[in-house]
């Protein structure tokens, strides 16, 4: 049975895989979809995929390479918020989009720890800086952040 806590335990051990170390992940979803992803392609969504998927969660979430296809699958069942309806919490998926808007969202990661009392997160991310690490953000007064995603009961 996959539960938020395995999804953090397997992520981190991924921690600084960068180069053809990914080409597993690549690889796996090339399996799995029928349109195929090219080495080198953004791979944040499919990294995130793949660890949920390996985390038990393997009949119940898509596999996917688009961070808006994800975030579509979240909102049609319910599981997604904006800041503004909900405070983050730790095993969220958080997306984001370099173009603040949340009808494009470019990134993906999933919310390691949060401190409410400096307002910041710790996600850890595929493709960030092209290798998996984790990445302290605000999530107050951060555009940047346009949602959550959030894990629950119907996806175990």
């Amino acid at each position: 049975m996959a539960s938020k806590q395995a999804v953090l335990n397997y992520v981190t051990s991924f921690h600084g895989i960068t180069g053809t170390a990914v080409y597993p992940i690549y690889d796996w979803y090339n399996l799995n979809k029928p349109a195929k992803i090219k080495y080198g392609s953004p791979w944040c969504a499919m990294f995130l995929s793949y660890v949920l998927n390996g985390s038990g969660f393997m009949n119940s979430f898509p596999v996917e390479a688009s961070c808006d296809k994800m975030k579509d699958y979240f909102k049609k069942y319910g599981r997604w918020y904006t800041i503004s309806e909900r405070k983050p919490q730790v095993g969220d998926i958080i997306f984001f989009s370099n173009k603040h808007t949340e009808t494009d969202c470019t990134h993906v990661g999933i919310i390691m720890m949060i401190d409410y009392y400096t307002e910041t997160l710790t996600t850890y991310e595929g493709n960030t800086s092209k290798m998996v690490a984790p990445r302290i953000y605000s999530f107050t007064n951060n555009d940047y952040i346009v949602g959550y995603a959030d894990l629950q009961d119907q996806y175990y």
